[in-house]
């Protein structure tokens, strides 16, 4: 029935719990479009709003907590996704004790994910991308030399050509490389370790996925 009147200092209380994983750093973007449109809406009659916010990683402090979705937005701006695959089952159940049972909790990730907890409300702001990275290394000592053997993989569903090239530790860039990678195809880089370097970096031409794009050696 309408009209509804707010209470008289009512409050909404808005907990977001962000997947940790590094692939999220694909979609921080889209995360910032998306809770820019619904948070207002979650407001609802309430006179006041409150939001807490912090990551799907056991033990991380609060990413933020207050009533301003601009300073919310904000500091998500700076968060750097880094962790590997993560359960967020204990961050749910936090965010239901801070909210009690009348708030919200939300769950943004990029992982298709199954019914959560807590009466968990799912955003979705995975894409698909292409990606190519490192994803192994490994030494051998032949004839007197150090050798070094990096993997790379190709993710995607289509073949591709990329770039890489050894950087010395002295910040010297080494002439670029081309690789073509077969769809779903691991290949192998070597080559030998300077006699008088003690460091190097491997770098991959950059895609969306940053996170492998760069590999450091130490001897």
């Amino acid at each position: 029935i309408e009209p509804r009147y707010p209470l008289e200092r009512s409050t909404q209380r808005i907990a977001i719990v962000v997947d940790s994983s590094a692939s999220m750093s694909v979609c921080k973007d889209r995360l910032l479009e998306q809770l820019a449109k619904e948070l207002p809406e979650l407001r609802g009659f309430a006179t006041d709003v409150e939001y807490t916010l912090w990551e799907s990683t056991p033990g991380k402090p609060r990413i933020y907590a207050g009533g301003s979705l601009e300073e919310l937005l904000s500091t998500l701006q700076s968060w750097q996704p880094l962790s590997g695959t993560t359960d967020p089952t204990l961050a749910l159940r936090l965010a239901r004790s801070i909210v009690s049972r009348e708030g919200i909790v939300i769950y943004a990730t990029d992982t298709p994910a199954e019914k959560l907890p807590f009466d968990t409300v799912v955003l979705s702001v995975g894409k698909a991308i292409d990606n190519v990275g490192f994803t192994g290394l490994s030494f051998e000592t032949k004839d007197g030399s150090l050798l070094w053997r990096a993997t790379l993989q190709n993710y995607s569903e289509t073949a591709t050509t990329r770039t890489w090239q050894v950087n010395q530790s002295n910040g010297s860039p080494g002439a670029p490389k081309t690789i073509e990678l077969p769809a779903r195809s691991v290949v192998t880089l070597q080559s030998n370790f300077p006699q008088k370097e003690q460091r190097l970096e491997l770098k991959l031409s950059a895609d969306e996925f940053t996170a492998d794009d760069t590999l450091r050696m130490v001897r």
